[in-house]
């Protein structure tokens, strides 16, 4: 299950199944990104010939289309294919949805008021946990001063991360693993939060709940 987005062609193509005018475009999960991550060295990639081809790969994974149907999207196409593709990779799900109920007003349809609550969040995509089945929302706590001392031993920052956001959920970093990428954006971005920002600034999110 994703959370998926169409995309009109304006240069539809002729493939062996017939013409394709639309392409669905569907978030992954934060293993699947990082998987692609890891085959692409961004951070050392001059000519940004990586981060191009990390971009064509999620392209192609997000779309489920074979390499070669992407390869003959014309470029306006894939432009337009790659604006989703960072939207659905990188934005958070309160993003998503905003800019959905924005989508929805502009053709006139009625909007109802969105409630999220970034401390008991509902996930855009649900994911499964082995023992205690489907899981559609959690409830995050900030960590203990205690618990990020302990955690300056560990110097891979994708690591850290990933325990910091285990013990603010109670979730398994296998379970976190599962967000699809608004999911996990969203989590990410409040841990940040719980480990910089002043106590003003949850007292203040809390009243305006």
């Amino acid at each position: 299950m994703s959370y998926s987005r169409k995309m009109a062609l304006v240069y539809p193509l002729t493939i062996a199944a017939g013409v394709l005018s639309e392409l669905t475009v569907s978030t992954l999960s934060a293993k699947q990104v990082r998987e692609i991550g890891k085959k692409y060295d961004t951070d050392n990639d001059p000519n940004g010939f990586h981060a191009l081809d990390q971009e064509f790969e999620l392209a192609v994974a997000m779309t489920g289309q074979p390499d070669d149907v992407i390869a003959q999207l014309k470029k306006p196409d894939y432009n337009s294919l790659v604006a989703q593709v960072d939207r659905l990779t990188n934005h958070t799900t309160l993003d998503l949805l905003e800019e959905d109920a924005d989508a929805k007003r502009e053709a006139g349809e009625k909007v109802d008021k969105i409630v999220f609550k970034p401390d008991t969040p509902t996930l855009l995509v649900a994911v499964h946990d082995p023992v205690n089945g489907d899981i559609a929302d959690y409830r995050l706590q900030p960590p203990t001063v205690g618990l990020t001392r302990q955690l300056r031993i560990e110097k891979d920052g994708h690591k850290r991360g990933m325990m910091v956001a285990s013990t603010c959920t109670g979730l398994h970093q296998d379970i976190i693993d599962q967000f699809h990428m608004p999911d996990f954006n969203h989590l990410m971005e409040r841990v940040r939060d719980f480990l910089t920002q002043q106590g003003d600034f949850f007292q203040t999110a809390t009243l305006t709940d």
